[in-house]
């Protein structure tokens, strides 16, 4: 089957490398895809640049229009993401220019400062052909948020939006939805999401009422992420033989979303409940920066080793399987893949109630999932997995990598794709 992908860039990081897989992942399955990008930044032939200027351009009209809301309207909450704008810098004739075939069907990635639904709108119709949107966060379903931080607006049109901080019901978080709605109802459109969480709350937008929504999980590759000797993996990375290692990653860990301070207050209550320094307890951290702030947020008796930004997947995947456990105290997120990952790798998962936990994180099978923003549940999670004896630790191990196959392997996604296509391409 011919598809086309759409996506800003093809970088590895974020909704950008879970993209990327995907597109890597329907070839190897026999799919003939190609992907076309505002910001290339690989050497994949299947990946066709559109105009990186327009794509500039288009980020300076963001930042400015963010600068203007900080610095002159004294309104802008950052970690909302808030940065949507329906002014359209491409069209879908355009697009269709760029495309080496006719797709049968076209998938949506992560658009933002690239694709808007007008342009959207206007492909389908040149093109007449179905279109996927596969979310990778909340930013299709709203007014311009990223993420919602509990906001529920979205689900009846916005307005009086906390991101900017209006007190006005036609702000401009409701002239952006009411866009999406209006073009979204006309266009033949199948929208498809990566975790329980995030299909939830696309089920519930007003701007895909009347929609079909399904849940597709990540696919990871099973060959990379694999239980291997943790003897190995650490001896790889200088790390002591005898110690217990806890593993936490991020794009950054500075992120207020990823809820790091959670995890630094549940490792105080953990140097409290159990003698850390006797246990031999070493955090593994990974993400860009040079892993100060994290040492010097951790207690002393606490080892603590940072790897920096890990620039490909084999590097990550050494992480994960020199790690007893994985800890995810993301607060607000649509995901993350590091999940599916570290399942992958057969290595289990302590998370609180939050994205792909839900799907793939059991207490007592796959790992512990925590209550939403509970330090002392989240310390009490991460012992628990330290502590499991040898055979309990063995079957955990065994579980993540049963049920990660199971949800992530690339077949899997792309066996669940092919069931879709089959639906709606007629």
């Amino acid at each position: 089957m011919n598809i086309c992908i759409l996506t800003s860039s093809d970088g590895r990081y974020g909704g950008f490398s879970a993209i990327v897989r995907f597109h890597k992942n329907l070839k190897r399955f026999g799919h003939n895809s190609v992907m076309l990008v505002a910001n290339k930044q690989s050497e994949d032939d299947d990946v066709t640049e559109v105009s990186k200027s327009k794509y500039l351009l288009n980020k300076v009209f963001l930042y400015a229009n963010r600068l203007f809301r900080k610095c002159v309207e004294k309104n802008h909450e950052p970690e909302y993401y808030f940065e949507h704008s329906n002014i359209n810098f491409y069209s879908g004739r355009e697009l269709l220019k760029k495309m080496p075939f006719k797709p049968d069907v076209i998938i949506v990635g992560w658009v933002d400062g690239f694709i808007t639904p007008k342009i959207l709108h206007d492909l389908s119709r040149v093109i007449n052909v179905p279109i996927i949107w596969y979310l990778m966060d909340m930013a299709p379903l709203t007014g311009g948020c990223h993420f919602s931080w509990g906001c529920i607006k979205y689900m009846d049109g916005c307005g009086g939006c906390p991101a900017i901080e209006s007190g006005h019901e036609n702000d401009a978080s409701r002239k952006n939805i009411l866009v999406k709605q209006n073009l979204m109802e006309k266009t033949n459109l199948v929208v498809v999401s990566a975790t329980e969480w995030l299909d939830k709350q696309a089920k519930k937008s007003s701007v895909f009422k009347g929609k079909n929504i399904l849940k597709i999980m990540l696919g990871v590759d099973k060959e990379i992420f694999s239980p291997t000797s943790r003897v190995g993996a650490r001896m790889s990375l200088n790390l002591p033989l005898d110690s217990k290692v806890l593993f936490v990653g991020a794009t950054s860990l500075s992120f207020k979303r990823k809820g790091v301070a959670y995890l630094y207050q549940a490792l105080e209550l953990l140097d409290k409940k159990i003698d850390v320094r006797k246990k031999k307890i070493l955090i593994l951290s990974a993400g860009s920066g040079d892993g100060e702030e994290v040492r010097g947020r951790i207690s002393k008796n606490f080892q603590h080793v940072h790897l920096g930004y890990l620039k490909n997947d084999c590097s990550l995947a050494l992480a994960y399987q020199a790690s007893n456990l994985y800890v995810c105290p993301s607060i607000e997120d649509s995901g993350p893949m590091m999940i599916n990952e570290s399942m992958m790798c057969g290595t289990p998962v302590v998370s609180f109630e939050m994205g792909g936990a839900f799907d793939l994180v059991h207490t007592g099978i796959t790992g512990y999932r925590a209550s939403l923003k509970n330090n002392e549940d989240l310390a009490t999670g991460i012992a628990y997995i330290l502590a499991l004896p040898e055979e309990d630790e063995r079957e955990m191990v065994r579980q993540c990598r049963k049920i990660a196959l199971k949800y992530c392997s690339p077949k899997a996604q792309v066996d669940s794709f092919n069931r879709l296509f089959a639906e709606i391409v007629k």
